[in-house]
């Protein structure tokens, strides 16, 4: 019998059998988000995954309708320096804004 529903697998937990390993490896904060001009810029190469490494910000954004500019950006944190009560809903919007940001151009310049 193979689970492979995820880290808190159901399957898993249905037959009693514990979790082995680390827990906690990485932590996440999820930020959905619309950005209708991305898909602009991304049309003639577009991708899922947008890897973003900056100054500003290190994140994953996830394009679920890049078309409609739909998508989620994956922004890692670091426990116990950073806790999820530490992305306000203003400091999320600056991160993405960042990510989506590079020499003063870009589809959030705006």
């Amino acid at each position: 019998l193979v689970g492979a529903d995820g880290a808190h697998s159901a399957v898993r937990q249905g037959l009693g059998i514990p979790l082995k390993g680390k827990t906690g490896i990485q932590h996440l904060i999820n930020v959905h988000f619309t950005c209708p001009r991305l898909w602009e810029l991304a049309s003639t190469n577009p991708a899922m995954l947008y890897f973003v490494f900056n100054p500003e910000v290190v994140g994953v954004v996830v394009a679920h309708d890049l078309e409609r500019g739909e998508c989620v950006m994956q922004i890692p944190f670091f426990p116990p320096q950073q806790s999820e009560a530490d992305f306000t809903p203003a400091v999320c919007e600056a991160l993405v804004r960042a990510a989506l940001t590079w020499g003063g151009e870009g589809p959030a310049r705006e």
